[in-house]
């Protein structure tokens, strides 16, 4: 059961022992519009590093795990020796893993590209806002040159890995 306390420009509820307090938007007056441009410039900030993070933590495994299955089929140690269809599934399901991880470097590619254009509008509408003069205007700190072309190296590799598997299912090894 949940009880209501009135406080001044907020409301505290209690909830299971836990109190909750929600602002009203009288309390929003003291928020300025400088305040949230920086605040939406420090999370774009932090979603941009979180998102290549994780896309390169993902990319490192899934490299080396992909590796490590063609280093293992090429060695004839393969554990589908068995049958053609078995390998011809084991190879298929490597190209179509590789297909998805070409769509989807190029989609978190798209969305940093995004994320930096939007980082140019914010300064310039902090920068008009503030009235700061031309010479002190700043640009997007991040370098989209360069996250351009880590991402064009990791879809040239991931397309290589693509190939490597569409030439291993074209060439059965004489046991499977």
């Amino acid at each position: 059961m949940c009880r209501r306390v009135a406080a001044e420009s907020n409301a505290t509820r209690t909830c299971n022992g836990e109190r909750i307090t929600v602002f009203f938007l009288s309390r929003m007056a003291d928020v300025t519009a400088e305040s949230l441009l920086v605040k939406e410039l420090d999370e774009t900030h932090d979603w941009m590093r979180s998102t290549f993070q994780t896309y390169f933590t993902w990319y490192t495994f899934f490299f080396v795990f992909n590796a490590s299955a063609i280093g293992l089929a090429l060695s004839n140690h393969v554990l589908f020796s068995g049958r053609r269809s078995n390998w011809y599934i084991l190879c298929s399901a490597f190209m179509a893993w590789d297909a998805i991880s070409i769509v989807s470097t190029v989609v978190v590619l798209q969305y940093l590209v995004g994320r930096s254009r939007r980082i140019v509008d914010l300064n310039e509408r902090l920068a008009s806002h503030l009235q700061t003069p031309d010479a002190l205007r700043t640009e997007s700190p991040v370098p989209t040159t360069n996250i351009r072309a880590v991402f064009s190296v990791a879809v040239v590799a991931l397309v290589v890995l693509l190939v490597v598997w569409f030439v291993l299912v074209l060439n059965v090894p004489s046991g499977a």
